[in-house]
């Protein structure tokens, strides 16, 4: 017997692509869900037949990217069953994605008090995210926020609760550049786009345990918790990204696939020029265990991957804010293992990386602390670095 629903939405998927004077939206979704004996949710997007530039949510907004904007509104998805279940598969499913909440327009939100676009998701069920779509270019989220060509982020907000166990995989058969986070915001489709004003917080509530595996074979993919893309400058980002309560925190890149990165906060800017004014990071881990760990699954070596509790990367830019950028904390034991034949690799809980050695980061500030055993194995590795607090070029 199908599982029954209790859906409440208002304001489903709305698209906007028609040819028309430019318009500013308000619009506010919300969909509860409720599933009868809290049994499973499925969201299931190119696991029989191949999916192309296409998109999956519970609440989206897409508007017309050249014209219309998105002023002001807010998406809610409180979701109570026993686990939602996300999964993007295929081997020729390519360009698409897939949220809880997602929303596409030019630019997102406005300046002003009354101008916010916020992002809400809240479970109480387990959370399991399988992205092994085979194409690249792909996309799987929880709050997922696009820009188009000639947009940007004014003004945001992206909040994911979540009380039970989460499990994040980015498994092998995955192709470049895919990407998958709890909180995602992306601007570059925009070779200037900028971020203006953002907070991205996940906070992890139970006592269940929170998984991030990526055992990707190909190269350019990214797994985070809270991400921030953008090729221009970045004027006041707020992250933090927290799981106290879990029995452990589990973050585990391995692959033969090179320059995949893997963080709780990650904002990448890399544009030429561009500018960091001001941002910070807080990533708060299990006051239980946490684990770190990065190897290759098969084959001798694997290149160029990055691991972070806290990840700024910069390319040819800079950053100007003089509080704390970064700020990494833990009462549980912390180990870090970075081993089996690692090649130009980082492994870091908090780091500041210069891709290229172009940048002009005048201003660079972390901080640790860690109350429980700590442990760092470096072994078999290659032109590689493993630190607490990293600052410099990014091997």
């Amino acid at each position: 017997m199908k599982n029954l629903l209790k859906i409440i939405i208002v304001a489903g998927f709305v698209t906007a692509s028609f040819n028309s004077l430019a318009a500013d939206w308000t619009i506010t979704q919300s969909a509860d869900i409720t599933t009868t004996n809290l049994t499973q949710l499925s969201l299931d997007q190119g696991v029989t037949t191949a999916v192309s530039n296409s998109r999956q949510a519970i609440n989206g907004v897409v508007l017309n990217g050249a014209e219309d904007d998105l002023v002001s509104g807010s998406q809610t998805a409180p979701i109570l069953a026993r686990a939602l279940d996300m999964n993007q598969d295929g081997q020729t499913t390519v360009g698409s994605s897939q949220a809880i909440n997602h929303i596409a327009a030019r630019n997102i939100g406005a300046t002003g008090a009354t101008g916010l676009v916020r992002q809400t998701g809240v479970m109480t069920g387990v959370l399991l995210m399988t992205q092994k779509a085979g194409a690249g270019n792909n996309v799987q989220g929880g709050n997922v926020m696009v820009t188009s060509s000639t947009g940007n982020i004014v003004n945001a907000a992206q909040e994911l609760t979540i009380t039970n166990e989460i499990n994040l995989g980015q498994e092998i058969g995955s192709n470049t550049n895919n990407v998958q986070a709890l909180n995602l915001a992306d601007t570059t489709a925009n070779s200037s786009g900028t971020v203006d004003t953002l907070v991205q917080s996940f906070d992890h509530t139970g006592a269940n345990g929170l998984t991030l595996s990526s055992r990707n074979a190909a190269s350019g993919n990214v797994q985070a918790g809270n991400m921030v893309d953008s090729l221009g400058s970045i004027t006041d980002l707020r992250q933090t990204f927290s799981f106290l309560n879990s029995s452990l925190g589990f973050f585990n890149l391995v692959g033969t696939g090179s320059s995949n990165i893997q963080a709780g906060n990650m904002a990448r800017t890399d544009g030429t020029g561009s500018v960091i004014v001001e941002i910070s990071q807080t990533f708060t881990g299990s006051s239980r265990d946490n684990v770190f760990t990065m190897s290759p699954f098969a084959g001798p070596t694997v290149s160029e991957l990055v691991q972070a509790g806290n990840l700024i990367d910069i390319g040819q830019g800079a950053i100007t804010d003089l509080t704390d950028h970064q700020v990494f904390s833990t009462e549980g034991t912390m180990t870090m293992t970075q081993t089996g034949g690692v090649v130009d690799s980082l492994q870091a809980l908090n780091a500041i990386t210069d891709k290229t050695g172009g940048s002009a980061a005048t201003q660079a500030r972390q901080s640790l602390t860690a109350s429980g055993a700590f442990s760092m194995d470096q072994r078999v590795a290659t032109t590689s670095g493993q630190f607490g607090n990293f600052a410099g070029l990014r091997r």
